[in-house]
């Protein structure tokens, strides 16, 4: 449920006020704020809360000055109301002078579903994916022109599922999937599988191939013919190949409800085990060298030159 007016309004005070004490930047997420709406003092502790703790654990070890600081906002819709009332909020001569505009960031999800931006650079999320992002890899752009990222897969929780994490999962979290040690390479296949039930992708399968048609491998005739030449193709393809593909999986197809379906090998509280082990996939993505091609690592490389 998106904010009402008056939460909104409140919610931006409160992120007004928090710029304020902060000398890094501001950046607005996805995550659910139903714990700290009308809470004030909870204001101090957002980045506790999912998606802030995650995109927080990310930050690059190198960034050790005027980190960022993430604020979960709610849903998507949310998270654009919030920006652009900010921005509105800081370019209003009522507002104190010592309120910057371009201490404010956000960072949404893809989706199928396009949001459509009012008086913004681009028209919609799918043409501001379209900036970032050519063939499936990120492209640097101007950051503070375009305050808005958009993740290149289709969720945050598509960035828990990229092949580079099976180390992790095998040497540091035993994770299991279907009562079974978690494979990627198998799960990537039982995804596929399920193309043709996910009713999003087959209600935007035109978004999907225009993400998609650099693949030439891929049958877009419907969900079923591309279902049947992603399988076909990925069992015979080299790992180059095979990361193409697996990447635009996660471009086009739900990814929740198997990052829900993956459980501890410990008896320890799913919540527990959920939080240890997306604060461990944001440490993974922190680490990763300058000249990384991951989208999250390119993102705050990217923002690093505009901000340090």
């Amino acid at each position: 449920m998106s904010l009402s007016p008056t939460e909104l309004h409140l919610h931006c005070q409160e992120i007004i006020k928090l710029s304020q004490r902060k000398k890094g930047i501001i950046i607005l997420c996805e995550g659910n704020i139903n714990e700290i709406k009308g809470r004030v003092e909870r204001y101090r502790r957002l980045e506790i809360f999912p998606d802030a703790n995650f995109y927080k654990a990310c930050i690059p070890i190198w960034w050790t000055e005027k980190r960022p600081t993430f604020v979960p906002c709610g849903d998507r819709k949310d998270v654009i109301d919030t920006y652009f009332s900010l921005v509105d909020a800081a370019n209003n001569s009522d507002i104190p002078s010592g309120i910057d505009k371009n201490k404010f960031f956000a960072i949404i999800d893809l989706d199928l579903q396009p949001h459509a931006f009012s008086n913004y650079v681009v028209t919609d999320t799918e043409a501001l994916y379209s900036l970032y992002y050519q063939n499936g890899k990120f492209q640097p752009i101007g950051i503070n022109q375009h305050s808005i990222f958009i993740t290149g897969l289709i969720y945050k929780e598509a960035y828990f599922l990229v092949p580079d994490l099976q180390p992790l999962f095998d040497h540091h979290f035993t994770v299991f999937y279907n009562d079974q040690p978690l494979n990627l390479d198998g799960l990537y296949q039982i995804m596929a599988q399920a193309l043709s039930d996910d009713n999003n992708l087959c209600t935007h399968f035109p978004r999907a191939c225009g993400r998609l048609n650099h693949l030439a491998t891929l049958d877009f005739t419907n969900v079923a013919t591309l279902q049947e030449s992603w399988l076909q193709t990925f069992l015979s393809a080299n790992e180059p190949e095979k990361s193409q593909l697996i990447y635009a999986l996660l471009t086009i197809h739900q990814v929740k409800d198997y990052w829900k379906a993956f459980t501890p090998k410990d008896t320890i509280p799913e919540a527990r085990f959920k939080e240890q082990l997306t604060l461990a996939i944001g440490g993974f993505y922190s680490r990763q060298p300058l000249d990384s091609e991951h989208h999250l690592p390119c993102f705050f490389k990217t923002l690093s030159t505009h901000t340090l």
